[in-house]
């Protein structure tokens, strides 16, 4: 890469951190009890291989507490793109099973592992999508275009980097483990903490289940449960780097960091209840005019979080796809969670 083009990449980069970072620290003027937030991140099949965490917030769970969660997640894919610098097509459903734990040690350290198992097959919403958008009067991506419940993750570059998936299969993907580490006062009425995740390459990057390299990812969370306090809502947001390792997929285009960052609210309806909206951006992860995995991807965030007072947590959510061709046309979440006091029972 040319110098000029190194130093645009770094001005590029310096902008995007400044203004995120200008973002958490507007809001932040000071744990606090963890925040309601949707744990989502990015679902394009040649993105989600890389390590970019799930969103995080600012607030550490009490000393001596653990939590345990199952995730699912669907998404479906439909997308053919053509251009002088490569061609791609994505047909088919991605879901993903994960087990996380958490674990806060000392004061303010939290560590946590992920295990997700990753599935990839032709699916069956098709048909339930090209219905609901005629009901809607919205238009239906390209599935008219492509075989109804097949599967094809194909690029192609046009100069002999070539990647193509038809096959379904179901195994385990690349785990991820995680530090964060409070760094204001546990009564401090806004939190902030330093966050860190290490993505060990556990997953076959032939069947685009991992990237096949070690990435290292940190950002800063924020948790503001006090700024729109009068309207019963929550603010959290995050901004980091996603550092990537030499991936086996696509390597001759992939870049070597990722810029991210998000801003959700959750509005409380009741004591156990609340409503939660948000907006979640990365930088290109590749370098192509390809855009459906060449652009920066913005997701739109809606959904709800539901806690008993026994210490379960149900989250639910979609991921639609905010004017980036990079993000899928519709994903769903659902996480299950139990915390665990220091005896092992529910606080």
């Amino acid at each position: 890469m040319e110098a000029q083009t190194i130093a645009e990449e770094a001005e590029r980069y310096g902008r995007c951190l400044s203004v995120l970072a200008l973002l958490v620290m507007l809001l932040w003027s000071g744990g606090v009890r963890a925040d309601p937030f949707l744990e989502v991140r990015s679902y394009n099949p040649f993105l989600q291989i890389y390590g970019r965490p799930e969103f995080f917030a600012g607030a550490v769970a009490d000393p001596g507490t653990s939590r345990i969660a199952t995730t699912l997640e669907a998404v479906n894919l439909t997308e053919i793109e053509t251009r002088p610098g490569g061609s791609l097509e994505l047909d088919g459903e991605i879901y993903q099973l994960e087990i996380a734990y958490e674990r806060v040690l000392g004061q303010a350290l939290e560590v946590g592992i992920r295990v997700p198992v990753i599935h990839h097959s032709g699916g069956w919403m098709d048909g339930l999508l090209t219905d609901w958008h005629d009901l809607l009067g919205v238009p239906d991506g390209k599935r008219d275009r492509q075989v109804p419940d097949s599967l094809r993750l194909y690029f192609d570059d046009g100069q002999g980097g070539r990647f193509l998936q038809e096959d379904g299969g179901t195994g385990l993907g690349d785990i991820r483990l995680s530090g964060r580490y409070r760094l204001t006062p546990s009564s401090a009425a806004r939190a902030l903490a330093i966050h860190g995740g290490l993505k060990v390459p556990t997953g076959k990057s032939e069947a685009l289940r991992g990237s096949g390299a070690f990435d290292v990812s940190v950002g800063i969370g924020l948790s503001d449960p006090v700024t729109l306090r009068g309207l019963r809502t929550t603010l959290s947001a995050n901004v980091g780097v996603l550092l990537l390792g030499d991936s086996d997929v696509l390597p001759e285009l992939q870049r070597s960091s990722v810029v991210f960052g998000g801003l959700q609210a959750s509005f409380r309806l009741t004591t156990g209840l609340s409503l939660i909206g948000g907006v979640q951006a990365s930088g290109a992860y590749y370098d192509t005019d390809v855009r459906a995995i060449g652009d920066e991807s913005i997701a739109l965030i809606l959904g709800g979080d539901y806690r008993s007072r026994n210490g379960w947590q149900v989250r639910f959510g979609i991921v639609e796809d905010g004017f980036s061709r990079s993000m899928p046309d519709f994903a769903l979440h659902l996480d299950i969670s139990r915390h665990l006091g220091r005896t092992g029972q529910a606080p």
